[in-house]
């Protein structure tokens, strides 16, 4: 693997319980990444896709 040539911090106000349940929700995640539904069970080795509303693909991938 590459190495990155950019890191970004971000500092969120909020519990860590909060910000999981954010980001892992699909019905929030709509929301906050442009309409996008974001589905998984977020276990390791698991897939997730990331789709629109009409159910086309954006992407998808393993959770490490």
């Amino acid at each position: 693997m590459c190495k990155p040539k950019h890191v970004y911090e971000v500092y969120i106000r909020t519990a860590p319980e909060k910000l999981w349940h954010a980001i892992t929700d699909a019905k929030i995640t709509q929301k906050y990444f442009f309409g996008a539904l974001v589905e998984s069970d977020w276990k390791v080795g698991s897939s997730y896709v990331c789709k629109s509303e009409a159910g086309i693909l954006y992407h998808d991938g393993k959770c490490y």
